[in-house]
């Protein structure tokens, strides 16, 4: 399940996915990344490549709070 929400309008979208993987979570999210998007996640490292292709940032925020995000 991936949820996405942009601040600017409050427009949100969501998505089962057939996995984690980038190609899938690109598919979804990458026309809807601006160039001064910033991209927060769970620190799946998928991410960071639809993040590198877009060229957008890319920030993790763990689950567990005891981690360090990556």
């Amino acid at each position: 399940m991936l949820v996405a929400r942009d601040r600017t309008n409050s427009a949100m979208v969501s998505a089962v996915l057939p996995s984690r993987k980038g190609v899938d979570i690109s598919a979804v999210l990458s026309h809807r990344l601006k160039k001064d998007s910033v991209l927060i996640t769970d620190g799946a490292t998928a991410y960071r490549q639809v993040a590198r292709d877009r060229g957008v940032e890319v920030r993790a925020v763990p689950a567990n709070p005891k981690k360090k995000a990556p």
